[in-house]
């Protein structure tokens, strides 16, 4: 049955948990695709030009526009480091977008395995945008694997009280299996 899926969270999401071990699918590879959906539910686009998600969560600012192009082809040409450096820049000049910090996020998360680097960049992004997914499972990943489960399982229940994640709701089918006390109280009695 669920027997170790919890373990699993460690490394992913609770939908990992049946794949094939070295192939993981997280937030930000998600994000970094461009494949899935926005916080409001609408398709995303591939990142190829504009992004639809990037068009609404930015101000249709050129200059960030420009840094955020320039940062996600960084990354995907595998200069991770350069691309950093450049996102940070962006989030200096345009400290309120929630959708370069979600994606600077996830490189350190997952690319560079720098969860205490991502997390307050996953933070800022779900503070500035609460019903965004992808920030929530950046902060609920990132608290994750910093040890601190029961802060992760706190930002599953926000998460859940202003929108709905499917991974959330199979991360704490195996939660409340495998280790039922790390429920925040919210959550202990409510059924997903």
């Amino acid at each position: 049955m669920r027997k170790n899926n919890l373990n699993r969270l460690k490394n992913g999401s609770a939908r990992d948990a049946g794949r094939k071990q070295g192939r993981q699918s997280t937030p930000s590879r998600k994000a970094g695709s461009g494949r899935g959906t926005s916080s409001d539910g609408s398709a995303v686009r591939p990142i190829s030009g504009k992004n639809s998600e990037r068009a609404r969560l930015q101000d249709g600012t050129p200059d960030l526009d420009a840094l955020f192009d320039q940062g996600i082809q960084l990354r995907l040409s595998g200069q991770v480091h350069e691309a950093t450096r450049v996102l940070k820049a962006a989030v200096r000049r345009f400290p309120n977008q929630a959708g370069v910090l979600w994606y600077l996020g996830g490189i350190y998360l997952h690319d560079l395995k720098q969860a205490a680097k991502a997390l307050p960049y996953y933070t800022k992004a779900s503070q500035l945008a609460p019903q965004s997914e992808r920030a929530s499972l950046g902060v609920f990943h990132s608290l994750w694997q910093l040890g601190r489960h029961r802060e992760a399982m706190k930002e599953l229940a926000r998460f859940q009280s202003v929108a709905h994640c499917r991974d959330y709701v199979k991360i704490l089918a195996d939660v409340r299996e495998e280790a039922p006390e790390l429920l925040p109280q919210s959550l202990k009695t409510k059924a997903s």
